[in-house]
């Protein structure tokens, strides 16, 4: 995927990939991600929109490579905290209105709430050390020093691997590479941009038979809506925007809705919900020992 990435690609999942990971995210105790809704429809839209888009390059790790592979919490809790200790963050963050950082013995950069971790960031995958600023744990590449009255700018590394800047002393970086992209400078800012992808300009979005193909940051990026069986053409969402991954046309079924309007609900044991214009039933019970629906309509989720 990061090397698919690197050129420019994108392959959206499956609607069905991201139904299982909501699951998970929503109903899962022990997953190290700060979830910011308890709608399984909103979460459902969120991610696979993102993911079926040009966007998809530069979206989390933790959610590529855990969440849309995870069969079960404890696989993706393992995944998620990237070796970390699950209880590394007792007694931490009680009460706090967001996260506080700190690092643990292997080097990760955790951010801990109300005693549990709910974000890790794995330092010596991208070479760097952890170290913790004002209630912030960062990853670090070395101390670094700024000129009284200047302003440093993030700029690109020498290697086009990173993103860098210095901030209380030392270098805080955000690793391209482990996105399998490369750092370049697009209108005077350091961008992480698929280096091998082909030049473009503008930001107009087109289809290109089964593919939608966006300029970002001047690359091209084609996303294979087919490999999810997505068609290129109108927005089901918009009803306007060429060139994106939406589902088939309209048919003028009943199951057809707008997310806007549609509250997600319980029915039995299905969370009901509207994505790409369908409405959709996703049954509690399929995975991860969940047997139930709960939550009132626009908070209905799947839970144990």
């Amino acid at each position: 995927m990061l090397a698919a990435a690197g050129r420019g690609i994108v392959i959206p999942p499956r609607v069905d990939d991201v139904e299982q990971m909501c699951a998970m995210l929503l109903g899962c105790d022990n997953v190290p991600i700060q979830v910011p809704t308890y709608d399984f429809g909103l979460c459902v839209r969120h991610f696979w929109e993102r993911l079926a888009g040009a966007d998809a390059i530069e979206s989390s790790l933790t959610i590529r490579e855990c969440g849309l592979g995870a069969v079960s919490c404890g696989q993706f809790a393992r995944c998620a905290l990237r070796g970390a200790d699950a209880t590394n963050c007792g007694g931490r963050g009680i009460g706090a209105s967001k996260p506080v950082g700190r690092c643990d013995l292997g080097g990760r950069a955790l951010q801990c709430l109300e005693g549990k971790i709910v974000g890790v960031r794995d330092c010596p995958r991208g070479g760097e050390l952890c170290a913790v600023r004002q209630g912030e744990a960062e990853c670090v590449s070395g101390r670094c020093t700024v000129e009284a009255g200047k302003t440093v700018k993030p700029a690109c590394s020498a290697d086009k691997t990173r993103i860098s800047t210095c901030k209380n002393g030392r270098t805080v970086s955000m690793s391209c590479a482990a996105l399998g992209l490369q750092c370049e400078s697009v209108n005077g800012e350091p961008t992480c941009v698929p280096g091998s992808a082909a030049r473009c300009t503008g930001s107009a979005s087109r289809c290109d038979h089964a593919s939608s193909v966006q300029c970002v940051s001047g690359r091209e990026v084609r996303v294979q809506c087919n490999q999810a069986n997505l068609v290129c053409g109108i927005d089901a969402d918009e009803k306007s925007r060429i060139g994106a991954c939406a589902t088939s046309p309209y048919s003028g079924s009943d199951n057809e809705c707008d997310p806007k309007k549609f509250t997600t609900r319980c029915r039995g044991t299905d969370v009901e919900y509207c994505v790409g214009g369908r409405i959709k039933k996703y049954n509690c019970k399929t995975y991860f020992g969940m047997n139930q629906c709960v939550g009132r309509p626009g908070e209905a989720h799947c839970a144990r």
